[in-house]
Parts: structure tokens; sequence; C-alpha cells
């Protein structure tokens, strides 16, 4: 057989596999659903035309070590898959037996279900990891033809460059569309086919940390230059993703090729380029993006901080993952999974746990994701000896490390761009190990293939539609008002399907309530609240349906429940339910702001006896002390509003000390106080809260607004410096500054009071504001230059009718400096 005959099927397998690392990526980062089609298809492609060229060339096939990874995965989806008999399954997972008994076998549905919480998501997910697995054989075999390893490199690192020079055109053309047309939901500061910053991180970490290695790795000067400016791309774009996550694994990796660098102890002078390349990209990257990537590192500026964005989140999905530690949710199912856990936020949807170790767990169990875990370490540990010699597939090694610490705090390895690319390099590096090392099958290659692919095919044609796709189907039955037992019959068909989805028992259970028996309507809501416990709407409607069953005071239990989850839309509602009863303690909570909320809603409407009974029983019957205080501090506001200081200042002294000295009853004694015309006692009522609370800077600014009031701008000014290191926000820090110049102003200090505006306008600058009031000082002080500079920055920033309303002034300066108008 002649050698181009033997050759072209595996030139055909490597384009396939080039092509995943280009198709993918540009497919909106791997994230739609249809993207499964496509990854699908080139692996199954690519590894027909392998076993074609092989079966020409009469080479057998190898099992690598390394195909367990994949092995393992979808060994136990197939496990979540099978129907287990009830007794079991609620050993094996509590949460799916719970599910087929409260929600499923009352509906009619008895058949045995699987551990997944929702089939189609697992099929897809197991076609997802035999696909996966599919590309990762075939890099593994191609990459023993000689040249392969370092053209399918090549061709990612280009594939992550042209990414990086896509994002560079947008920016530079001020484009805030994807190719003019496609709009991404939420910020993108830096637009490529990657909806998601995160996620474009992860693909330019990869990309960039092969193209590194390309430049280490070449035998002439400009080759290694041209690698080393496809990596400084893709670095600089790292950075302009403004992705904190990104950007601290991209450079932990890169400082780990350098350490791997270092330790090969090569010496000569070339070897001083790659330390070059490396600092230039991480300097000029972090200088080039630092405004935006010290505003965005603001959030995680302190311990507490860090943990009010990504790990306050961790204890929640952790808890939800450890209610199914044997198998786990069902791989890909964790968003349905999860819902009966989600206690935060219930705004935004949680499609995956966001951090690789939960994502194992949630889709695999403890054991499988320790098994795993303990595979790839090994896998690692084999593959280390082998890639450390060359500084190619070192970096390569490093560069899947390096993704792998990405993914700690996101998910690009669960969409189908990232780990399609890993796959492929994954393979690329198994393939430098040994012949001895693979385990040789006898099977024909080429039936054995088709089989794969169709096991790959098949799974993911029954896992579609996803459970999006019901939702939509359902929703638009109820929209379009079909007949009750028809529209019943669709959502039973559907909840089959996806028996863990609280949006179709939600639709179901508005379709029933608008138009059937109440107590029907209330067991659709039970199966809503079973599956979303903090979900206001099914409180609401559970306690209209309870109330069209004639029973308020439950009502207003599930009312209360809605309220305590952040929904006081209905909160009228049960005001008007709690009077009827005449017992106004079952409408407080424990929660920071709700009684403030109550009480404003009754005077609203011209209740004031009403809203004086709330707070009185909120003094008697408090949840809390903190409700306690909180009620106080409102009957001394309504004294004090009142016209009655003396009344308000003697409720207040009649509380108990503990919740005296409280805040916010301190900082209202003060002002009492001070309408008293004590201010002496009022300053020293405050000096005495901020020497206890130095960080509180709202005590600050009254302190300081009184000794203002008092003519004693120097002590004030001294107030604002002491509480200025605790001004955290932008937002505070130039609200201290505007206060100061307030305070030059009244000494008619103008060149300090512009300084202090000037100040505050750069710590906000897009606040118009700011310039006109500085604007107005340099007027002042006969700076009519100055002035007219600080208007025209405004201008630049204010709406249209804001510059309008500056017109005349803007004119007014014009002609004193004899400037023709613009």
């Amino acid at each position: 057989m002649a050698k181009s005959d033997v050759s072209r099927w595996w030139i055909a397998a490597e384009v396939l596999l080039g092509l995943s690392l280009v198709a993918l990526p540009w497919s909106f980062g791997g994230a739609p659903e249809w993207t499964s089609w496509l990854l699908v298809s080139l692996a199954s492609a690519a590894v027909l035309a392998w076993s074609v060229g092989a079966s020409k060339n009469h080479r057998r096939w190898g099992w690598h070590p390394v195909l367990f990874l994949p092995a393992l995965v979808g060994l136990v989806a197939v496990v979540q898959l099978v129907p287990l008999p009830p007794g079991l399954l609620s050993l094996v997972s509590p949460p799916a037996a719970e599910l087929r008994d409260f929600n499923l076998v009352p509906l009619g549905l008895t058949r045995w279900r699987p551990v997944s919480m929702d089939v189609p998501s697992t099929l897809r997910g197991f076609s997802r990891a035999v696909s996966l697995g599919m590309l990762l054989f075939v890099a593994l075999e191609l990459g023993r033809v000689s040249g392969v390893r370092r053209r399918l490199f090549a061709t990612l690192a280009m594939s992550a460059t042209a990414t990086a020079v896509c994002g560079f055109v947008h920016l530079l053309a001020g484009l805030d569309e994807l190719f003019g047309v496609v709009q991404f939901g939420g910020n993108v500061p830096f637009l490529t086919p990657f909806g998601n910053t995160n996620h474009l991180s992860a693909w330019l970490l990869l990309g960039g940390t092969l193209g590194l290695g390309l430049s280490l790795d070449s035998k002439t000067r400009d080759e290694a230059l041209g690698w080393g400016l496809c990596a400084f791309t893709c670095g600089v774009a790292v950075f302009l993703s403004y992705s904190r996550g990104g950007s601290a694994s991209f450079v932990l990796t890169w400082l780990l090729v350098g350490a791997a660098l270092l330790a090969s102890r090569a010496g000569s002078v070339r070897q001083v380029l790659p330390w070059v390349l490396i600092g230039a990209t991480i300097i000029g990257a972090g200088l080039l993006a630092f405004d935006q990537l010290v505003e965005r590192a603001d959030s995680l500026a302190s311990v507490d901080k860090f943990k009010a964005t990504k790990i306050a989140l961790w204890p929640m999905l952790a808890h939800g993952v450890s209610q199914y530690p044997w198998l786990g949710m069902g791989l890909g199912a964790f968003e349905l999974g999860f819902s009966r856990f989600h206690d935060h936020d219930l705004t935004v949807t949680f499609t995956h746990p966001e951090t690789l170790p939960l994502q194992l767990v949630a889709d695999l169990g403890v054991p499988g994701a320790l098994l795993l875990a303990c595979l790839g370490l090994w896998v690692g540990g084999r593959l280390w000896p082998r890639v450390r010699k060359s500084a190619l597939d070192r970096t390569a090694f490093l560069a899947l490390v390096g993704l792998l610490v990405h993914d700690v705090f996101d998910f690009s390895l669960e969409l189908n761009a990232v780990p399609a690319a890993a796959a492929v390099v994954l393979g690329l590096l198994a393939s430098l190990d040994d012949s001895k090392d693979r385990w040789a099958v006898r099977a024909r290659g080429l039936t054995l293939a088709g089989a794969t692919c169709a096991v790959a095919i098949l799974p993911l044609a029954w896992g579609l539609p996803s459970h999006l796709a019901a939702e939509r189907q359902l929703a638009g039955a109820v929209r379009e008002r079909r007949a009750p037992p028809e529209v019943r019959a669709l959502g039973l068909s559907l909840i089959d399907r996806h028996p863990a989805d609280w949006v179709l028992y939600a639709n179901l259970a508005a379709d029933v309530a608008s138009r059937s028996d109440p107590h029907e309507a209330l067991a659709w809501v039970n199966r809503v609240v079973f599956l979303r416990p903090r979900d206001t709407r099914a409180h609401v409607d559970a306690a209209r349906a309870l109330l069209r069953l004639e029973r308020p005071m439950q009502a207003l239990a599930e009312l209360k429940l809605a309220w305590s989850y952040g929904d006081p839309r209905t909160l009228e509602l049960g005001l008007s339910l709690a009077e009827k009863e005449g017992d106004w303690s079952r409408v407080l909570l424990d929660q920071p702001g709700h009684l403030e909320l109550v009480w404003n809603t009754l005077l609203s409407r011209a209740r004031p006896a009403d809203a004086r009974a709330v707070l009185q029983a909120a003094l008697d019957f408090p949840p809390s002390e903190a409700v306690r205080a909180e009620a106080a501090l409102l009957v001394v506001r309504h004294d004090a509003e009142r016209g009655n200081p003396a009344e308000a200042l003697a409720a207040l002294e009649a509380l108990p000390q503990d919740v005296r000295e409280r805040a916010e009853l301190s900082t209202a004694r003060a002002q009492l106080l001070s309408k008293l015309a004590r201010p002496d006692e009022a300053v020293a009522e405050l000096e005495h809260l901020l020497n206890r609370e130095p960080q509180n800077v709202v005590v600050g600014f009254a302190l300081s607004d009184l000794l203002a009031s008092l003519r004693q701008h120097t002590a004030s000014r001294e107030v604002l410096q002491r509480v200025r290191p605790f001004a955290g926000t932008p937002a505070l820090r130039s609200l201290v500054f505007q206060r100061e110049a307030g305070l030059w102003l009244l000494e008619e200090k103008w060149p300090r009071a512009a300084e202090a505006l000037q100040t505050a306008s750069r710590i906000e600058p897009a606040r118009p504001d700011l310039h006109y009031r500085a604007a107005d000082v340099f007027e002042r002080m006969g700076s009519l230059r100055s002035a007219l500079d600080e208007l025209q920055r405004g201008l630049e920033l204010d709406s249209p009718e804001g510059a309008k309303a500056r017109a005349p002034q803007v004119q007014r300066l014009e002609a004193a400096l004899g400037t023709p108008p613009l």
C-alpha cells in the first residue's frame, strides 16, 4: 500500500482535531446547547478517520491509562441512569427517593427512578464524556506520528491568539456587540466569541501558555519571537478580560513555567528571553488593565469581602452537594438537583457549583470524585518524567495544571470548547509514553470505533430537548389557555421526563390557580415549595389558595415566609390579615429593616394608630433584641417628627442601657439633644460613640455636620480626617472630600475647596455635578479659564438636558474670556 494512501486518513484525523480547536471556541465558547452536536460530530469523524487509516495500515490500537479518566466518568453516568427500586434508591440517593415519593407517586408516576435528578442532562453528559474520550484517544494515537504534536499545539496557540485579536479589534472599534450583531447579557468588557470573561481567560491561559512553550522550543530567533508575540497577545487579553481568577491563575501558570525552566538549568544567554517575555507580558498587561483590575479587586480587598463574593457561596453549594454523597446528582444535572438547597439570591440560577471539587462530587459522588482525582494524579505522575525534558511538552503539561487551578473558581471545563482542547493536549502528552505502557487490543478497530460513535450520538439524541425547552413548551400551553386536561397531560409527560424541574410545577400551579379548585392549586404549589423552598412566588400562591379555603392564619404564615425570603410585595395583604385577627405580632420578623418597612407602609396608608400599635407589639413581643432596638428608634423618630423632641428623648432614656448604646440610638439621641439646644451634650454623645466605633463613617459625618453647625470648622475637618481611612468605597471617599470642600467654602478658602472637589471628581469620574461644583468655586475665586475647563469636562459626562441647563454659564464664561463659542 502506498505511503500516501496510508497517511491520508491520519491527516484527515489530524485536521479534524485541529478543527475542534478552532470551531468550538468560535462557536460562542462551546456554551450553546447545539455545540454538543458539533463536539460529537468532530470527535466521531476523527476517531473513524483514524480507525480507517489504522485498518489500512494494519495497525492495532492501544489502551493507555489516561483513557481511564473519561471511561470512569462514562461508567458512573451509566450507573446513574439505571432505574432502581424505591428501597435501594432511598439508600443510594435520599433526595431522589424523596422527590419520587412526594412529587411523583401522588401524580400516578410510580415507576422506578434512577439516581440522576435529570436523565436527559445525564445522557448529554455521558455523550460529552465519550466525545472527549474519543478526542483524547485520537490525539494519543496521532501524537506518535512525527510533527503532529507540534502542529496541533501550534493550532491551539494560533486559535487562542485569533480570539485575543478579535477582542482587540472590538476594543479599538468601540463596539458593544460581537461583530456588530450579537449582544451578550451582562457586562463583557473584552468582546470575543466567549460570552463569559472567566471562560475566555481559561481559553487564553491554555493557548497563551502553549504559545510560550512553542517560543521556548523554537529553533530560530524569528520563530521564537513570533510565538512569543502570540503568547504576549494572549497574556494581555487575559488581563483585559478583567477576570480576577483568570489573571491570578495565568500569573501562577507562567511562574510555574519559569520555575520549571530554572530547574532545567539551561545556561545559555538565549534562556534570558523567556524571562523577559514572561515579565513583559505580566507587567505590560497589568499596566494596561491596572485601573479595572484594582476596581474589581476592591471586592476582594479583605478576607471578609472575599468571603462575600466567591467563598460565601461555597457553604451553600457544599451543603447541597453533600446531600448526594454516593453517586452524585447525575452527570450534568446540578442545576435541577441543587434547587432544593438554593437559599441565597434566588434571582441567580446556579447551573454549576463554579468550583472544581464540588463539581466533581455533584457529578460523580464522593467515591467517584476521589477515584477520578486519584487517577488524575497517577496519570500526571506518570507523564511528568516524560514531559519535563522538553520545554514545549513541559509547558503544555503546566498549562493543564493552570487550567485546573483556574477551575477551582470557575467552570470552564463544563462547557465544550476548553475541555475539548484540554483533551487533545492531554492525549498528545500521553503519546510520549513508551509502547510498553500501552495495552494492545486485538478487537477490530473500525467496528469498535463505529460502536463508540453510536454510543456517543444516541444518548445525545435521547437527551434532547433539554428541560429549558420543556419549560418553554409548557409555558406556551398555559399562555394559550388550552383546555385544563390537555395542559395537565402535557405537564405530566414533561414532569415524567424532568421530575426535578420546579418551573414545570410552577406553570401548572399558575394555570390551576386561575381556573380550578384551590385544593388542587395548593397541591401543585406544595410541590414547587418542595423543590424550591425559598421561592417567594410559590409561598404567595399558597397564601392566596389558603385564603380561598378560608384559612387566614395559615395564609399569613406563608406570606411571612415570602417576606423573610425578600419579597415584600404582599405586605399590605398580610397587614390586613393581622388587623383582622387583632394580633400585630404575627407580622414581625427577625430581619433588619422589616419593621421599618411595615411602619412606612402603614403610614403611607394614613394609619398612624396601627403603625404605633405595631411598634408597641415589637417592644412587648420582639423576635429579637435587634427588633426591639429598631422599634425603639422608630418610636423616637415618630415623636421627633411630631415636634416633641423632649418626649422622644424621654422615651429613649427609658430604654435599657444596652439598647440605648446601639449606634443608631446614640446618633438619634445626639440629634434630639441638638434640637433641644443642648449642643455640647450632643457633641459629647457622638464623640463617645465615634471613639467606641472609629470605623463608623456615618457617625463621623454626623459629628462633623454638628461641629460645622457650631462653626467649629477645624474640629469638623479633623473628624473627617479621622474617618477617611475607613471610607471603603469610592462613593464614601468622594463624600469625605465633598464635605471638606463644603467646610473650606464656609471659610471662603476657595483654592482648597476647589482642590477637594477635584479630588472627589477623580474618585468618581463619571459624575458631572462634581465638575460643575468645582467650576462654580473657580469662578468665585476669579479663575475663569479653570472654571470653563471644569464645565467642559462636566458637559462631556452629562445628559443633553443637563448640559443644556449649563449653557448660560458656559456662554457667560466664554464672553468674559473673549473665547468664541464652540
